[in-house]
């Protein structure tokens, strides 16, 4: 009896969470574009002003890949960065209530994205590839980008399923409304197969920390942990590799790029690749390295105490990385802060 009662509790609270956040993106959708974006400033400054754990991880990120710059001026990008992943969380609400012709308002293609893609499409293989990208502030815009295109082909995208069944129902019908189609990673490889072999393009976020399961390469000149999915993916199914990312032009507005990506046919050339392009896209302007998510620990590695003075992982591109860039030491910006024990029989 208690276990019933516990289970339905449970699946009420669900049901209440899913109404709360339609509710809540519905009300962001009707209100004036002018307001959400005040609230997305007002909150991204309580993040960035609040001494947290977070500040000090998006502060951390900013000294370590950018010492060279002024303090205001890391300070300035980690703010505006905290505006925008508010930007992000308010779009992924509201845009389920978005229609066709809003969509069309808010993103456009440029025209030279728009014949590379053609072209790409129509090269004759009758195969399709991957569209990879970071995690910027329009990140979520892409899903919809078949409403930019007119070809018979489909743009999917890889999608983390929720558990929450109502909840995961309610994305897949929101976000493929418009010809889209994601892809759920629970569920292997078979359906980014079967997408890529019908001629249809795969959309892979490829810039968060892999954890251990990732490979080691140099970011910003620090050690990081790299997703190597969209390289399994584009050796696998032999598929080529295009940078696909949404340019913000203003609040919930941008412009897709899709632009070639030049790697060599190894196993880490295009990880490799995706992440110098990253790396020189962050450097590009003020405005593109505040439109990326810093407030993700990217450079959590090596992070466990026995090891924390050597390289440890499980697979690892440093190697490759120093003979493209020419250099034989690795780079030392990581600090240690080693404390003492008390006693001196512990010492």
């Amino acid at each position: 009896m208690q276990i019933e009662h516990s289970l339905i509790s449970l699946i009420l609270d669900l049901v209440i969470l899913v109404g709360i956040l339609k509710i809540f993106g519905w009300v962001l959708a009707i209100l004036p574009e002018v307001v959400v974006r005040w609230i997305c400033c007002l909150i991204g400054d309580i993040i960035f002003f609040t001494p947290t754990r977070l500040r000090a991880v998006l502060l951390s990120n900013l000294h370590h890949a950018f010492p060279d710059k002024p303090l205001g001026w890391r300070r300035k990008i980690g703010r505006e960065s905290c505006r925008r992943t508010i930007e992000t969380g308010m779009l992924v609400m509201a845009s389920p209530f978005f229609n066709e012709e809003r969509w069309r308002r808010l993103i456009t293609i440029s025209d030279s994205s728009s014949r590379f893609l053609h072209e790409l499409v129509n090269d004759g293989s009758g195969g399709g590839g991957l569209l990879i990208g970071p995690h910027l502030t329009l990140s979520e815009t892409m899903v919809m980008t078949p409403l930019l295109f007119a070809g018979n082909y489909t743009i999917g995208a890889i999608y983390r399923p929720f558990d929450n069944k109502s909840l995961d129902r309610w994305i897949l019908d929101t976000r493929q409304r418009f010809g889209g189609r994601l892809v759920s990673r629970k569920k292997g490889f078979l359906e980014a197969q079967t997408l890529i072999r019908e001629g249809g393009w795969l959309g892979v976020l490829f810039d968060q920390n892999a954890g251990n399961s990732g490979t080691l390469i140099y970011f910003l000149d620090r050690v990081a942990s790299a997703s190597e999915l969209p390289s399994l993916l584009s050796r696998k199914f032999n598929a080529p590799a295009v940078i696909a990312y949404p340019y913000r032009t203003a609040f919930w507005r941008g412009k897709v790029v899709v632009q070639t990506l030049d790697y060599p046919n190894t196993p880490e050339g295009l990880t490799l690749a995706s992440n110098q392009w990253l790396e020189d896209h962050l450097k590009s302007s003020d405005d593109a390295c505040a439109d990326w998510l810093w407030l993700h620990n990217r450079w959590k590695t090596q992070d466990k105490p026995r090891h924390r003075l050597r390289l440890e992982h499980k697979k690892s591109y440093l190697e490759q990385f120093q003979q493209i860039d020419g250099f034989k030491e690795h780079s030392r910006k990581t600090r240690f802060w080693i404390r003492m024990p008390n006693w001196l029989g512990d010492v």
